[in-house]
């Protein structure tokens, strides 16, 4: 292959980068539009090429299992080329983008009946796009294999089949990715954090899988510590909470006046400062300035962390005495006035319900403002969150 040749292979892979991270960006929640095609024109054509080299390194071992012979920068070659419709699928999408903005955008998570004509035609062109990419990577991957139509399909699907079974094990058995929606553990978690459970941290146990065999108790169980924050599913409804562990097995749990007691003793709670937060409905139409009283609680053990108290002697400062039973955890958000926990409806969680502990928040962002323009398009994102562990 030429130096010309190799840096068309490059130019295409970059090209093909830059669409696939703004589809995946787009379909992400709390990204203004600008930002989505910055970051995409900036990091997708990395991302582009990196892939471009994955990718030849697993065609090339497929197809040696297949039977082909072609080395990687053979496949490298002949996957770049079947990319060559992203060329015209890339002035399509940020072109659509900048002429729509943030609604074009949200239509790519948007399966309704109700989407938008215009939109929905471009979808559809832009899948036939797609469709047209597969297509010539088959043949080129055919034609430099020497093999056969079901042959080039096997080989073709490869990487993707692998990548989706390591991104499978990864969630199934290291780390699942949640988005936190709700301000319930306010001000460790806030809405629009994007975290990373550990689903090492107490062993397996049916929850843990998104699909598979129902049984009961935990493979190589680890019994969590008293301050975790937690992730775990109720018995009923396939509902994800993440919540505060207070109460282990057979503590007895209460709170009076806004304090919370553990087996008859006051948890120590120092008042820190006063703190403001913004609250909006849904259209972002009606917002209002919560003031809340934040405080740091030290649990016996060693954790320590902060609370939001709303209103004294709020529905949930006081509470009738909890006994938690064997195998089971008191949970509690870190916004006292506004969590529903274990002194509510949740009840007491079994410890096989619990899926792991919150590990990492590796994005996080601000709800997007109705009048937010491309110049403050990256306002909203909380740069000083990412990569943070939460306490």
């Amino acid at each position: 292959m030429s130096r010309d040749d190799r840096s068309y292979v490059l130019f295409l892979a970059a090209i093909a980068g830059v669409v696939s991270t703004i589809t995946s960006l787009g379909a992400a929640q709390h990204i203004h539009w600008f930002a989505v095609v910055t970051l995409a024109l900036v990091l997708g054509p990395l991302l582009g090429i990196l892939q471009l080299y994955v990718n030849g390194v697993l065609l090339a071992w497929a197809g040696r299992l297949l039977g082909g012979h072609a080395d990687q920068r053979s496949m490298r070659t002949a996957t770049a080329w079947a990319s060559a419709p992203q060329i015209i699928a890339l002035p399509l999408i940020i072109g659509s983008i900048i002429a729509f903005g943030q609604a074009f955008l949200r239509s790519y998570g948007d399966s309704g009946s109700d989407q938008d004509p215009v939109f929905l035609a471009i979808q559809v062109f832009l899948f036939f796009l797609f469709v047209w990419s597969l297509v010539l990577a088959v043949r080129a991957i055919g034609a430099v294999q020497n093999f056969g139509v079901v042959r080039a399909i096997i080989n073709a699907l490869s990487p993707l089949a692998v990548l989706l079974a390591a991104a499978f094990l990864i969630r199934a058995f290291l780390f699942q990715p949640f988005v936190i929606p709700a301000g319930s553990m306010r001000p460790t978690v806030l809405p629009g954090d994007n975290v990373f459970a550990n689903k090492t941290s107490y062993g397996y146990s049916q929850y843990s899988f998104p699909i598979g065999p129902s049984f009961s108790g935990r493979i190589w169980p680890a019994e969590p510590a008293r301050g975790d924050v937690v992730v775990f599913r109720l018995t009923g409804p396939r509902t994800d909470y993440i919540k505060r562990i207070v109460g282990l097995p057979d503590d007895q749990v209460q709170m009076k006046s806004g304090v919370l007691y553990i087996n008859g003793a006051p948890v120590p709670k120092d008042y820190v400062d006063d703190v403001s937060d913004t609250e909006c409905d849904a259209s972002r139409s009606h917002c209002l300035q919560i003031k809340y009283r934040r405080y740091r609680e030290a649990l016996p053990g060693g954790a320590t962390y902060m609370v939001l108290d709303l209103e004294p002697n709020g529905d949930y400062d006081n509470t009738p005495a909890f006994q938690v039973p064997a195998g089971h955890y008191f949970m509690m958000g870190d916004n006292r006035d506004n969590s529903n926990d274990s002194r509510s409806a949740i009840g007491f969680v079994p410890y096989e319900n619990l899926i792991g502990r919150l590990s990492t928040i590796y994005f996080s962002a601000e709800e997007l403002g109705d009048k937010q323009s491309k110049w403050d398009a990256f306002d909203n994102i909380r740069w000083n969150r990412i990569f943070q562990v939460p306490h």
